[in-house]
């Protein structure tokens, strides 16, 4: 974890520009080990950097199996972090947060080193390991805030999210409905 810990610090840009923004990676946690804490906290960008430094492994990885064992470990994570997020009769405050790294343009902030393809390649995984969650736990789903979400996520991602996940339009607040139309 130190050798991980050391690489992190290495790769963050060790002269920080004014004009660039640094997160902290938690390299030795797992996502379902900090998402709670920093749900609770509204920290959308550094969760997103997280989720995107975990997804990583499996993306850079050039053994193929050694691939698949990472991104299910990856979908793994993410899967134990929604169900505690969202558990059956409670929703932790911020929970929606998670949703964040569902938002192209906060991806782009987050990584803007990231390359193209290997955006589109995160942007899949998670969303197939969330779109799994999702199918398996519709009651607890159900139960999240889609205003929240839409703030989150923003205009866009929202409508791409609609009939993926079935949202329903008619919760959202006129506001929000008058930016989506």
């Amino acid at each position: 974890a130190l050798r991980q810990n050391a690489a992190v610090v290495r790769h963050a840009a060790p002269e920080v520009s004014p004009h660039k923004k640094t997160w902290t990676i938690y390299a030795s946690q797992k996502i379902h080990e900090i998402a709670l804490d920093l749900c609770a906290r509204g920290a959308i960008e550094e969760l997103t950097a997280n989720i995107i430094y975990r997804s990583m492994a499996s993306l850079n990885c050039r053994s193929l199996s050694e691939a698949y064992r990472r991104e299910m470990d990856f979908r793994s994570d993410i899967f134990t972090a929604c169900s505690n997020l969202f558990e059956v009769h409670h929703v932790h405050n911020g929970a929606e947060i998670i949703f964040g790294a569902l938002d192209e343009d906060r991806v782009k902030a987050v990584s803007p080193e990231l390359r193209s393809n290997k955006r589109l390649m995160f942007r899949d995984m998670f969303t197939d390991a969330i779109d799994e969650w999702v199918s398996l736990h519709r009651h607890s789903f159900g139960q999240m805030d889609a205003h929240k979400l839409f703030e989150v996520v923003g205009p866009k991602t929202f409508l791409s999210l609609v009939p993926r996940f079935r949202l329903n339009l008619r919760s959202l607040p006129a506001t929000d409905l008058e930016v989506l139309f």
